[in-house]
């Protein structure tokens, strides 16, 4: 049993049933089915919380920095991915949802618990998403400018008060 919607409307969404009968030997057996459809909604918009809606932004090495990629208006939540000049980051997230009205189009975001290291300093950060209402994923940037201690690599949250670093350009 099946149904086939040549042209989809926001209305069709919600609970079908197919109900089947088939005479045999002068006997009606009966079957039926249930299928949930529900109507994925493309994102408004994609955008980075400020300050990180910038072209540029400064950061500073070995400080947690947490980033908010937006998604609006969208059903069903997207897929985030983040990424520094293309390579995936592998940092802790979190995933929140508001609610927006009752056909359940919501505000979808992600914020990402980067800490930033001297290697970052120049790359671009990206927040992309990927959605069922989307044909290909989307995404926003920015690029980092890292300052702080950590540009030449070194770990100085290790190191005792008054510690003297020694630098020799060769």
């Amino acid at each position: 049993c099946g149904v086939t919607i040549s042209k989809i409307q926001k209305n069709d969404e919600g609970r079908w049933r197919c109900n089947i009968g088939v005479v045999e030997n002068s006997e009606v057996s009966t079957a039926s089915g249930m299928a949930n459809l529900s109507i994925a909604v493309s994102p408004d918009d994609i955008m980075l919380e400020a300050p990180f809606d910038q072209p540029e932004v400064n950061i500073t090495a070995g400080v947690e920095t947490r980033i908010k990629c937006m998604v609006e208006k969208a059903k069903p939540a997207p897929t985030f991915t983040w990424t520094i000049d293309g390579t995936p980051l592998d940092a802790k997230t979190r995933d929140e949802e508001i609610y927006v009205n009752v056909e359940g189009v919501s505000t979808f975001t992600q914020t990402i618990h980067l800490m930033p290291m001297g290697q970052y300093n120049n790359k671009t950060l990206t927040c992309s998403i990927s959605h069922p209402g989307l044909s290909k994923s989307v995404g926003v940037h920015t690029i980092l400018k890292v300052t702080g201690s950590d540009l030449l690599g070194l770990n100085t949250a290790q190191l005792p008060p008054g510690a003297v670093i020694g630098v020799v350009i060769a």
